[in-house]
């Protein structure tokens, strides 16, 4: 036995892995407790049980308490009068239908004759 990262390991030869593969690794599964294969003396792979998968944790708010907010961030962070593009501009968006803005259509969706 050789240690692996200051814990014993139990080391198997790659020919008895060969042989014993899957009673290996359900002995790893049910104890819990790696192994490594060694060829002529020399570790080639070390053999650990699997992680625990976390189920029903979602993503969203994972970070919680982690990062702290501080200020506004719903609002915008300048003011959007500022803008001289934005001055002129009643509702601030651009609706377009198709492949041009709305104001050259009619209610019924048909191009005025001075779009086209």
């Amino acid at each position: 036995m050789r240690s692996l990262a200051n814990k014993k390991v139990r080391e198997v030869a790659v020919s008895e892995f060969k042989t014993h593969c899957l009673s290996l690794l359900d002995q790893v599964n049910k104890t819990k407790t790696p192994f490594r294969v060694t060829r002529r003396g020399k570790a080639i792979a070390d053999v650990f049980p699997a992680a625990v998968e976390q189920t029903g944790h979602s993503w969203i708010g994972s970070m919680e308490r982690v990062i702290p907010i501080t200020g506004d961030i719903v609002s915008a962070v300048v003011d959007l009068d500022d803008f001289e593009p934005l001055k002129d501009c009643i509702s601030c968006s651009i609706h377009t239908f198709g492949s041009g803005p709305l104001k050259n259509r009619s209610a019924s969706g048909k191009v005025s004759a001075r779009a086209q």
